[in-house]
């Protein structure tokens, strides 16, 4: 469906580029997510060894795209 989504909005006149995302735009507190990051060397993945946990954003290839100037 989100396949089909995107076509369809691509054969909008005027849309030049189209992007997913999960459900509010990215940097707004209640879109992330926290991950789990773990040192290379680390052996036991608990709670207790988490190097940082970072926010995630999930976007669709194309909701990103930098516009030469």
């Amino acid at each position: 469906m989100q396949k089909r989504l995107i076509e369809a909005m691509e054969t909008i006149p005027g849309v030049d580029q189209v992007g997913l995302v999960n459900s509010y735009p990215p940097l707004v507190y209640a879109a992330a997510r926290r991950a789990n990051v773990f040192n290379d060397e680390t052996r036991d993945l608990s709670q207790l060894n988490v190097a940082i946990m970072p926010y995630r954003y999930d976007v669709s290839p194309g909701y990103l795209i930098l516009q030469p100037q």
